[in-house]
């Protein structure tokens, strides 16, 4: 026996604007129901009722075949009875609704039209942004060699050198292969020209280049740089709290890298050359104390990094984070009382 054969589905398509249509009318449905919302607002607001009944008795459907005796925005001075709509009758109307008053509606945008399509930002990748930069060069690269074959831009001379001479002239460089040479040489010579001239071009000026120099000297003298540079090279571990009364500095690290830290910080930094404020507003060298110094069973920080507590709070919740309230509750009560010994003398 045969085997049953089984009919192959064909793909049913959807006609061509069959979506578009259903969100059309979808769009237009909800701009008029937002229009008659806004004029029973406006209605409310300028006391004229007419407005009001208008968008009370205003469609919301969309667009009907249907043609009716009477139409909505008629109905509201007309007589409800449909009778006396007849042609033989005369039309019954509503005397008490009609007033001198004028009505100017706001100018809208018709609900009909298109919305304007909204276009969300995109943030590419540091990845996706070097594959885009890749793709438009050589999409230039393809139109600059799409007009040297059409003859719209003459195409470039070959970059000769004396590696390639025979290579990129052949036949040319054996019949005169002096003046060959010459014009090889000459051309090294006038692209040598032009990468210096670019080169003198970005070149900095004298006071470019003491400027750069007094921000680079300023940048490698700043307690921040410095620190966190050292303790980075010193391969340590730690963590600076910079608090407006106090700051504190905890390093983290082997017998050797606690000493080469502890001379940076007590006597390679000149401390009283920085002028800071005390809480009082006076102006008063700095200086950097020694607070605690020992062993511990584990490291608690990971790599130095700044932290701005501007609260004392919230200076020893870091600290309580990692499991070492302690060091704040030693250095911050230090510099509380020697600040009162300050005010006592």
């Amino acid at each position: 026996m045969k085997p049953a054969l089984r009919n192959k589905r064909a793909l049913r398509f959807h006609e061509p604007g069959k979506f578009q249509q259903m969100a059309e009318r979808l769009r237009m449905k909800n701009q008029l129901e937002k229009l008659q919302n806004e004029i029973s607002e406006i209605a409310k607001k300028t006391g004229i009722s007419s407005a009001t009944k208008l968008a009370l008795i205003a469609k919301s459907e969309g667009v009907s075949d249907d043609v009716p005796q009477m139409e909505w925005w008629d109905s509201v001075i007309l007589e409800d009875d449909l009778d006396t709509l007849t042609t033989d009758k005369k039309i019954a109307i509503k005397a008490n609704i009609i007033n001198n008053l004028v009505e100017h509606p706001t100018q809208m945008r018709c609900p009909t039209d298109p919305l304007r399509p909204v276009y969300m930002p995109v943030f590419l990748t540091k990845k996706e942004r070097k594959k885009l930069r890749r793709q438009n060069r050589r999409e230039m690269w393809k139109e600059e060699q799409e007009k040297i074959r059409l003859g719209l831009v003459p195409p470039p001379e070959p970059k000769l050198r004396i590696s390639n001479l025979m290579r990129a002239l052949g036949t040319e460089a054996v019949q005169d292969p002096t003046k060959i040479e010459a014009h090889v040489r000459e051309q090294m010579a006038k692209r040598q020209k032009a990468h210096e001239d670019a080169n003198a071009a970005r070149k900095l000026t004298s006071e470019q280049k003491r400027d750069k120099k007094i921000k680079k000297l300023k940048e490698d003298t700043t307690l921040g740089v410095y620190v966190e540079t050292n303790s980075r090279q010193l391969f340590m571990t730690g963590c600076i709290v910079l608090y407006p009364d106090c700051c504190v500095v905890v390093a983290e690290g082997g017998p050797k890298q606690q000493k080469k830290f502890k001379r940076l910080m007590l006597n390679r930094i000149k401390w009283d050359e920085d002028i800071v404020k005390d809480p009082d507003g006076k102006e008063v060298p700095n200086k950097c104390v020694l607070v605690w110094e020992g062993t511990a069973k584990q490291r608690n920080f990971g790599e130095v990094k700044f932290k701005v507590c501007p609260t004392e709070k919230l200076a020893r919740e870091h600290f309580k984070k990692h499991k070492v309230e302690h060091y704040w509750d030693l250095a911050y009560s230090g510099a509380v009382l020697e600040q009162a010994s300050d005010l006592i003398e």
